[in-house]
């Protein structure tokens, strides 16, 4: 467009007078301020109510602390053992297999359950147990 066509425009642009603002600043600050008054609600207040009755209540308990009762039990008497021979070795036998026990033992703690021997099973293989074989 050359400079002869913008001039009508141009014209018609410079005959407008501009128009008072129809925006008055201090009513709309005046009435942003009120919506903003009447938004409030309950629920702030009563989150703010309840974190501080939680944290007052964390403070008396971490103040109060009762002394530590001590409550004696009286311990029940100590009866002799029923059979004496079920824990002491009486014979020979009974005192080889306690000392094979102890020395079993000994081997697992100190290389593992590696150190235990392969089961022993018996010659000639049983049925397993059912539930009609025991309720005969």
């Amino acid at each position: 467009m050359s400079e002869n066509e913008m001039t009508p425009l141009e014209a018609a642009l410079a005959a407008l007078d501009p128009r008072p603002a129809a925006l008055n600043r201090d009513r709309l600050m005046f009435l942003a301020g009120q919506r903003s008054a009447a938004r409030r609600g309950w629920a702030l207040p009563c989150i703010s109510a309840a974190l501080a009755s939680a944290a007052t209540l964390v403070g008396v308990l971490a103040l109060y602390r009762p002394e530590p009762q001590v409550v004696i039990v009286p311990s029940p008497p100590v009866l002799p053992a029923q059979s004496p021979n079920a824990v002491l070795a009486v014979n020979d036998n009974r005192w080889r297999e306690q000392v094979e026990g102890l020395c079993l033992r000994n081997e697992v703690m100190l290389r593992g359950i590696e150190a235990l021997p392969e089961p022993e099973y018996p010659g000639e293989r049983q049925e397993p147990l059912t539930i009609d074989s025991l309720l005969q």
